[in-house]
């Protein structure tokens, strides 16, 4: 009977062994911090592209018009000081000297030409305006959803960091248990009936459910399916003091 309660014990004790590793593996603290880091690799990937986005908007803009306006904002958004500001006046300016000199002109012909010259230039006062508004929206638009993402990469980084905490120390404490089990585990191995253990490990492995020794349930049942076992079964297992039950196949045992 020593042997039996000491593979009873074995099975009790493995029981909350696999427990505690279930806990570890599947805590709650543990899912949060995956969580937490792959939402801020998406906010990585996300100020990446925006950044892309931004460079993009700026080079919109011909170089000349840029000289002197470029600068990195707080947020590290490549954007523009004043979005062709000197484009725009430019265009003015060409257009208020086209129209003077076209207030002196007497040729026809350079009439002509001065006419043309300020069409040209009121459709580039025309373009100037239309480009500015429209990347003035979107730079916006682009640092606005900068600093929504990087709100957004830090409320991530602090859950990270707070659920690693817990999930650390929830370790710390769960570990040495499961190792003092693991040590008791091996020395109840050592220690105990080589066939029996052989037979457990076979059972286990054939897919009979843990626990693999149950008592008997009243009269006839087994204490792990609660199926009513024979009469020829019952009286193998008063004889040898366990059997295999009929319907689960787990090994039966008599309690004292």
């Amino acid at each position: 009977m020593s042997n039996l309660n000491s593979i009873i014990k074995y099975q009790q004790l493995e029981k909350e062994c696999h427990r505690l590793q279930e806990l570890l593996k599947n805590s709650d603290y543990n899912k949060k911090q995956e969580l937490a880091k792959n939402e801020f690799n998406n906010v990585k990937l996300t100020i990446a592209k925006l950044e892309e986005d931004a460079e993009s908007l700026a080079n919109r803009i011909p170089y000349e018009c840029t000289k002197g306006c470029r600068k990195e904002n707080a947020e590290g958004v490549s954007i523009l000081k004043t979005l062709g500001k000197d484009y725009y006046e430019q265009a003015i300016k060409e257009f208020e000297e086209a129209n003077k000199a076209l207030q002196k002109e007497t040729d026809e012909q350079k009439l002509a030409e001065g006419v043309e010259l300020l069409s040209k230039c009121k459709n580039k006062i025309i373009e100037a305006e239309r480009s500015t508004l429209d990347i003035q929206s979107k730079s916006n638009d682009i640092i606005k959803r900068y600093k929504d993402t990087q709100a957004k990469g830090a409320k991530a980084k602090a859950a990270y960091a707070h659920n690693k905490e817990q999930n650390e120390k929830q370790i710390a404490d769960t570990q040495p248990k499961i190792k003092k089990m693991k040590d008791e585990l091996a020395a109840l191995r050592a220690s105990g009936d080589k066939g029996l253990f052989e037979r457990y490990d076979t059972l286990l492995a054939t897919g009979v459910p843990a626990p693999v020794f149950v008592p008997l349930s009243g009269k006839d049942a087994c204490g792990g399916c609660f199926t009513n076992n024979s009469q020829r079964t019952i009286a193998e297992l008063t004889q040898k003091k366990t059997v295999a039950c009929d319907n689960c196949k787990r090994i039966i045992y008599l309690v004292d």
